[in-house]
C-alpha cells in the first residue's frame, strides 16, 4: 500500500516549516504520494529529481507543469513542449540569453540596482522586498529583453504573483492573473506584427520565425512571453530577498565577502542552491518505479528542485552557505532540456544585488519589530523583508 502524506501547498505549516518539511521528506519518504489537488507524487532527492528532469520521454512537460488546472491557459512554450518542438523553439530564443549577449547589460543592471538603493539609503530602514528585490529583476527583464514599458511593471508583477502563488489557494484570482498577462502579451505581439519596423529583438523573433515550417501560433507566442515573464521575476526576486536576509543574519559572512571579491561568484551559486524557490510538474507517460514506488502512466509528478539543493548526499552540511563550495551542480535552474533559459539573466541581477548589499551598508540587520513574511505554493517567495541599516560613508 502506498504511503500518502499531507502535503498541502496552502497550509500554514508548510509555509512556516518549509525546509523542515522537505528535510523530513528526503529522510523518511523521498518519493511520496499526496492526495491534495487531485493527487500527485513528490520527488525530493537530488538523484531522483535530476534523473526525471532529464528523462522527458518518461516525464513529459507537454501536459502542463502546474498541478492546478488553469482554464484556457495557452501552452507555456517552451517549458510545456517536449523535443523536437521544444528544441526548435529554444533555437529561436537561445541567442537572446547567451552569456556574451547578457554580459552587455551588466553595467546597466548595476546602475539600476544602485539607483534603487539611492531611493531608500538615507531612510535607515525599508522593506527590501518592496523597494529592491521585487523591482530589480523586472526592470532588467522588461528593459533589456522584452523591451516593454517599465511603467507597466507594477501591474505585470501583480498579475504574475497571482498566477504563481495563488493557483492552489485562490484559483480564480490566479486564472485572472494568467488571462490578464495573456491579453497584455497578445496586444504586444499584435502591435509588433502590424509594424513595418524590424527591431531584431526577442519579440520580433517570435513574430517572424517558424516552427515545423509554419509560423508560430498566436498561443505559442503568447505562452512563450508569459513563461519568460514569470520565470524572470520569480526565482531572482526570491533569491535576492534571501540573500539580504542571510547577510543580515550572518554578518561574519558579509564581512568575509566584502574582503574577498573572488568569492562572490561561488557565493551567488550558494545563494541559488540554498534558496531556489521552484518546483515543476510532470506527467508520467508510462508506468515507472522510482525509489521502490510504482508511478502509474498518467500520474502527476512534482519535481522539487528546491529540496534537491539541500540533499546532504550531494552537498555536505547542506544548510550552510559556504562560498568556497563548488555548488555549480545545484538544480536551481532545473536540469535537462528544460533547464531555465534565463539563468544568465538571473545572475546579472544577483550580482548587482550582492554588490549593493556589500558596498552600500555599514550595518545591516533584520528589523526586530517586523518579521519577514512568505507565501508558498509550487513556488516560494518572501512578500516582505523588513531591514534596518546604516549607510556606508
Amino acid at each position: 500500500m502506498t504511503e500518502t502524506i499531507d502535503f498541502d501547498f496552502t497550509s500554514d505549516s508548510y509555509n512556516e516549516r518549509y525546509y523542515d518539511v522537505l528535510a523530513k521528506l528526503r529522510a523518511t519518504c523521498p518519493v511520496a504520494r499526496s492526495e491534495s489537488m487531485g493527487g500527485f507524487w513528490v520527488l525530493t532527492r537530488y538523484d531522483d529529481v535530476s534523473s526525471a528532469a532529464r528523462d522527458w520521454q518518461t516525464f513529459t512537460s507537454a501536459q502542463g507543469v502546474g498541478l492546478a488546472e488553469v482554464e484556457n491557459q495557452p501552452p507555456l512554450g517552451p517549458i510545456e513542449l517536449d523535443p523536437p518542438q521544444h528544441s526548435e523553439l529554444r533555437k529561436i530564443l537561445n541567442p537572446f540569453f547567451t552569456a556574451p549577449c547578457v554580459a552587455g547589460i551588466e553595467s546597466a543592471a548595476r546602475l539600476q540596482a544602485a539607483e534603487l538603493v539611492d531611493r531608500f539609503i538615507d531612510a535607515g530602514q525599508c522593506d527590501f522586498h518592496a523597494v529592491f528585490a521585487r523591482p530589480l529583476p523586472g526592470l532588467v527583464l522588461l528593459g533589456h529583453f522584452l523591451e516593454l514599458p517599465k511603467e507597466d511593471l507594477p501591474q505585470l508583477q501583480e498579475w504574475a504573483e497571482a498566477a504563481i502563488f495563488e493557483q492552489a489557494s485562490d484559483s480564480e484570482h490566479a486564472q485572472t492573473g494568467f488571462r490578464n498577462i495573456a491579453g497584455y502579451m497578445a496586444a504586444v505581439l499584435e502591435q509588433r506584427a502590424a509594424s513595418s519596423e524590424r527591431k531584431n529583438d526577442l519579440i520580433d523573433a517570435l513574430v517572424n520565425n517558424t516552427l515545423d515550417g509554419a509560423p508560430l501560433s498566436a498561443e505559442l507566442r503568447i505562452g512563450s512571453l508569459i513563461v519568460l515573464l514569470l520565470g524572470g521575476l520569480d526565482t531572482t526576486t526570491s533569491v535576492l530577498n534571501e540573500m539580504c536576509r542571510h547577510l543580515a543574519e550572518e554578518p561574519a559572512l558579509r564581512r568575509r565577502l566584502q574582503k574577498n571579491p573572488d568569492l562572490h561568484s561561488m557565493a551567488i551559486e550558494e545563494f541559488l542552491r540554498l534558496y531556489s524557490p521552484g518546483t515543476l510538474g510532470r506527467v508520467a507517460t508510462k508506468d515507472v518505479v522510482i525509489g521502490g514506488r510504482h508511478i502509474a502512466e498518467g500520474d502527476r509528478v512534482l519535481l522539487h528542485f528546491a529540496s534537491t539543493n539541500r540533499d546532504g548526499d550531494q552537498f555536505p552540511n547542506p544548510d550552510v552557505l559556504d562560498p568556497e563550495r563548488n555548488a555549480c551542480r545545484h538544480l536551481a535552474f532545473g536540469a535537462g532540456p528544460h533547464r531555465c533559459i534565463g539563468s544568465n539573466v538571473a545572475k546579472v541581477s544577483l550580482r548587482a544585488g550582492l554588490e549593493q548589499l556589500l558596498t552600500r551598508f555599514d550595518e545591516l540587520e533584520l528589523d526586530p519589530a517586523r518579521s519577514p513574511t512568505y507565501v508558498t505554493s509550487q513556488a516560494r517567495g518572501a512578500t516582505s523583508m523588513p531591514i534596518r541599516f546604516t549607510a556606508a560613508r
